[in-house]
């Protein structure tokens, strides 16, 4: 039970966490889950909170908690006493808050995102953020032997009716398409995710045909439905900012020129734009860095050497504060300023050796450098203070490796890096 966990009582019990705004937002943000992988200890769990942890707006994270995985928040046996109970949580938080219909915004992915298309056209919320939904839910939870206990719990187990249960729950989504011209829907997804064509080939035609309020994006970059986590939550902080703010922006490219750091961005005030204000965010160890980005692309000068986590910030001023609307992170990267000429790092895993080399210029080698060595997260080999720039490891048995890194400056500075995760499956 996570903090904050609280019941809703209706037809159902709900079980949900909610985080109210500290700034009064008139916005809700309701976040449904998607499944969990069928070997998972914990078969049913909230998404998106940490995704979402600066956004400073309400949020409901609304648990799926009914059938074996879940059940798409709709009921057993057809029943829909499940949709009915969020449905009354959700207005019970609405009018709490004072939040119109108009404010509610849907979110999620896989089954979360069928969910929140599901919702909010039915219920005539102001906009959905889904990503790779089923829309024909019957034919995704009858596809294989994993599902169909949930599907059982969905359909029941009657087959006097069970075609008739069938084709209602695969058309269930689309139903609710017939008559909403006010929802708008933000739709990411990848042609190369094997349910593309069965379930989001047919929305598109849909969505197409009646011209509705959309934003889709499908990107190839996306290899298949599960790599849609990595690419899902930079597209919902975009599209939130959108919504809530009024601000559309696309961060380009952060790239690093000695001391400068190079910010690529488009940037631009839509119609419902609020004043905030956006900036760039550099946390390292010891020192930190904000810029201001509301003009769009520019150069920044970085003085000091350090391993900088990079935020895109959101806030606005107020006579007494500035109050922060978001936060969220998009890379790391070392940066060297005017104390260190560096140009970045290389790992690679070849003929069973981990081989990691700086690329740092140090023509009076004044730089001392250490290594720690991860196995399956545990320390199994250190390295301590010296002057090699680079570092070998012989690999004995399969694992996932990392390497932290430690760079000494002059100053007496320290500066801590990581790699990426290396994936060892076999040792030939």
């Amino acid at each position: 039970m996570i903090i904050n966990e609280d019941i809703h009582s209706s037809n159902l019990d709900i079980t949900y966490h909610f985080e109210k705004s500290t700034c009064n937002s008139k916005y809700l943000v309701v976040v449904f889950s998607a499944f969990n992988p069928v070997n998972a200890k914990i078969k049913k769990s909230y998404h998106y909170i940490r995704t979402l942890s600066e956004l400073n707006c309400n949020k409901l994270f609304i648990l799926d908690s009914y059938g074996p995985m879940g059940c798409y928040y709709l009921g057993e046996n057809m029943s829909f006493e499940v949709e009915t109970s969020v449905v009354s949580l959700i207005s019970k938080i609405s009018t709490m808050y004072d939040i119109p219909n108009k404010n509610i915004i849907t979110v999620g992915s896989s089954k979360g995102g069928s969910a929140a298309l599901y919702f909010g056209m039915k219920y005539y919320y102001g906009h959905v953020i889904s990503a790779v939904p089923q829309t024909k839910i019957a034919k995704f939870v009858l596809s294989g032997v994993s599902k169909k206990s949930t599907a059982d719990y969905m359909l029941g187990t009657d087959e006097s009716v069970r075609d008739s249960n069938v084709e209602k729950l695969n058309n269930i989504i689309y139903k609710q398409f017939q008559h909403n011209n006010f929802t708008e829907i933000n739709l990411l997804s990848t042609e190369k995710d094997e349910q593309y064509y069965e379930h989001i080939a047919p929305l598109l035609e849909l969505i197409n045909s009646r011209s509705l309020k959309s934003n889709v994006v499908i990107d190839n970059d996306i290899i298949g439905h599960n790599d849609v986590t990595r690419f899902f939550p930079d597209f919902l902080n975009k599209k939130l900012m959108e919504i809530t703010c009024g601000i559309s922006f696309s961060l380009k490219s952060i790239k690093i020129d000695g001391e400068l750091l190079k910010v690529d961005m488009d940037f631009s005030k839509l119609s419902n734009y609020d004043g905030t204000k956006i900036s760039l965010l550099l946390e390292g160890g010891t020192n930190r860095y904000e810029f201001d980005l509301t003009e769009g692309t520019s150069d920044f000068t970085i003085d000091k050497a350090d391993n900088y986590a990079i935020y895109v910030c959101f806030y606005k001023n107020t006579d007494t504060d500035k109050i922060v609307l978001n936060k969220y992170y998009k890379d790391k990267k070392l940066i060297g300023g005017k104390e260190l000429i560096y140009n970045g790092n290389t790992v690679s895993y070849e003929n069973k050796k981990i081989k990691f080399s700086h690329d740092v210029v140090d023509e009076n080698n004044e730089l001392k450098y250490a290594y720690y060595i991860y196995k399956d997260n545990v320390v199994i080999m250190r390295a301590w203070y010296g002057p090699d720039s680079s570092y070998e490891y012989e690999v004995i048995e399969p694992g996932k490796y990392k390497i932290d890194f430690f760079i000494s400056l002059p100053s007496g500075q320290l500066i801590r890096g990581e790699t990426e995760t290396i994936i060892v499956d076999d040792i030939e």
